[in-house]
């Protein structure tokens, strides 16, 4: 499924791949993905699968051939410049940031295959609405982390509780998805719980909460589900 999305990542978006480097570059991906919190060897084969990333987009940058009316061409121009050194790099870590997340959907895409498999009923007689409501659930029941971390940019109090700068934070992703607070029977899965959401960004976070402007909440949710809602179609 990464090699399928790096491929269509890289077709839209203009960023040339030679077939004989898709499984290497793709490989790269996944480590960057997957070992993104690992510690030991794990995390110095993530920061070196991310270096070799971002050289392989700079030396691409460096062909002006590249330079058109594609989205690479475009981040080329608006980002690098001969003048500034730093640019080149700088240009090469966002069409990365790009290419990432969009390979990243494939481990929604394995949780909507299993879903698919395990809970087949809420799939008949599909319609579109019915689709948005089985990709949100899969998003809300099989979380993209279970946790992720963070620093306290300043002191501040929330539920009595005070966090001061520098303080390391976790946020549980997995139990504030599966809070009966907010959920009813969260451990079972539901995909009819979100006809009749009420769209709160702080009780169903998948990947980041709160608001896509302030927040942590990702910007690329709607890629998201509109990758997932393709995929459920093929899974159909």
């Amino acid at each position: 499924m990464e090699l399928i999305l790096m491929r269509t990542a890289c077709e839209w978006s203009g960023v040339p791949l030679q077939q004989e480097e898709e499984k290497m570059r793709t490989g790269q991906m996944h480590k960057m993905i997957q070992s993104s919190g690992a510690i030991g060897v794990k995390h110095y084969k993530s920061r070196l699968a991310r270096s070799k990333s971002e050289a392989w987009i700079e030396s691409l940058i460096e062909n002006h051939s590249y330079r058109n009316n594609s989205i690479f061409g475009l981040f080329i121009s608006c980002l690098y410049r001969k003048s500034d050194p730093d640019s080149k790099h700088t240009a090469a870590v966002e069409i990365l940031n790009l290419l990432r997340p969009i390979v990243a959907v494939a481990r929604y895409i394995t949780f909507l295959a299993h879903a698919r498999h395990l809970y087949p009923e809420y799939l008949l007689n599909t319609e579109n609405e019915k689709d948005l409501h089985f990709v949100q659930e899969v998003r809300r029941f099989y979380p993209f982390f279970p946790f992720i971390a963070a620093k306290a940019r300043k002191d501040f109090s929330w539920n009595d509780y005070d966090f001061e700068m520098g303080q390391k934070v976790l946020l549980d992703i997995y139990s504030t998805n599966h809070d009966p607070k907010f959920w009813e029977e969260p451990e079972k899965f539901n995909p009819k719980r979100f006809s009749n959401w009420e769209e709160n960004p702080y009780s169903f976070i998948p990947q980041g909460g709160g608001s896509h402007e302030q927040h942590h909440r990702c910007a690329g949710e709607w890629i998201t589900i509109g990758l997932m809602k393709a995929a459920l179609k093929f899974f159909f």
